[in-house]
C-alpha cells in the first residue's frame, strides 16, 4: 500500500470513491495498492482556524480493509498534516456497520474518543409542533434548493447538487433584503441539519419559515425514516429544539467524535 497526495493530476483516479469533488481548500489523501495500482482508499479534510483540520470523509474499499490500506492512508495523512503545520485534527461520524472500521483506524492512529462531549440530538420529524412557530409570515418567501440554478449556488458550503436534500433544504428571502437558509444532508435514512442561519430585521421570522417549510417537505417526501439529527450546543438552540419537538428529542448516541493533537 502506498499513500499519495491527491491533486489535479490524479484526481480522476480517486473520484469514483470520493463523496464530492474537493475544493481548493480541501486536503485529499489517497492510498494505492502497489501491485495492481488500484485506488483502494481516500480521505478528505477541511481546514479550520487555528491550524485545525476536520476529517470530513474517509473511505476504504471493503476488499482492502484489514489489509493495511486504512493504516497507510492515515499514516500518510498525519505525516502530511504535520508537515503543513496542523495542530489538531477532528473527526465526527455516525456509527453504523458500514463504517465500523473507522473507529479502529482512528484509535490505532492515536485519536482520542471524545464522543461524550457531543450534544447531538435526534428527533422524530412527526413530533415537530409547527404551531409553536406562530402564524406563517406572508412577507417571507421560501424557495426549495432544487429551484436554485447552479450559477446562484456560490454561497453554499458544499456546492455539489447531490450533497443536500434538494427538496427539504430551503432558501428564504423577505421583502426587506433579509435572507436565510436551512440545509440538510441525507445520512443513513435520516436527515442531518448542516446549516440553519438567517439575517435581516425579520431574522427570527425567516428562521421559523425555514424550519416550517423544511419539516413540511420532509414529512411529505416519504423517503426517510422521519428522523432529523442536529448539533444543538447552545442553550438557546436546545430550548428551540425542545419546544419544536414537544420535548421528545434525545441525545443521538450513534454519533462519534475523535480528536488528535500534535
Amino acid at each position: 500500500m502506498q499513500g499519495t497526495l491527491v491533486n489535479d493530476s490524479n484526481l480522476s483516479f480517486f473520484m469514483p470513491i470520493l463523496d464530492i469533488r474537493p475544493t481548493e481548500d480541501d486536503l485529499v489523501i489517497g492510498v494505492i495498492e502497489k501491485g495492481s495500482g488500484t485506488a483502494c482508499g481516500v480521505l478528505r479534510a477541511e481546514a479550520e482556524p487555528d491550524n485545525r483540520l476536520i476529517l470530513t470523509y474517509i473511505y476504504v474499499a471493503s476488499d482492502f480493509r484489514n489489509k493495511g490500506a486504512g493504516s497507510e492512508l492515515m499514516r500518510f495523512f498525519l505525516e502530511t498534516a504535520y508537515d503543513l503545520g496542523a495542530k489538531s485534527i477532528g473527526c465526527c461520524f455516525i456509527g453504523n456497520p458500514e463504517n465500523a472500521y473507522l473507529r479502529k483506524i482512528l484509535d490505532k492512529a492515536g485519536f482520542v474518543d471524545e464522543s461524550d462531549e457531543l450534544n447531538v440530538q435526534i428527533a422524530n420529524i412527526e413530533k415537530f409542533d409547527l404551531s409553536s412557530l406562530g402564524p406563517e409570515i406572508k412577507s417571507v418567501r421560501s424557495i426549495p434548493l432544487r429551484s436554485l440554478p447552479a450559477s446562484e449556488r456560490f454561497f453554499l458550503p458544499v456546492k455539489e447538487k447531490e450533497y443536500y436534500n434538494e427538496n427539504v433544504s430551503i432558501i428564504a428571502v423577505d421583502n426587506a433584503s433579509g435572507r436565510g437558509m436551512i440545509l440538510l444532508h441525507p445520512v443513513d435514512g435520516k436527515l442531518s441539519l448542516e446549516t440553519l442561519e438567517a439575517s435581516g430585521a425579520q431574522k427570527i421570522q425567516i428562521l421559523y419559515a425555514l424550519i416550517r417549510k423544511a419539516v413540511i417537505n420532509a414529512k411529505e417526501s416519504g423517503t426517510y425514516d422521519e428522523w432529523i439529527i442536529a448539533d444543538f450546543s447552545s442553550s438557546n438552540a436546545k430550548a428551540i429544539m425542545a419546544k419544536l419537538t414537544a420535548y421528545s428529542s434525545v441525545k443521538f448516541t450513534e454519533c462519534y467524535y475523535f480528536n488528535l493533537h500534535f
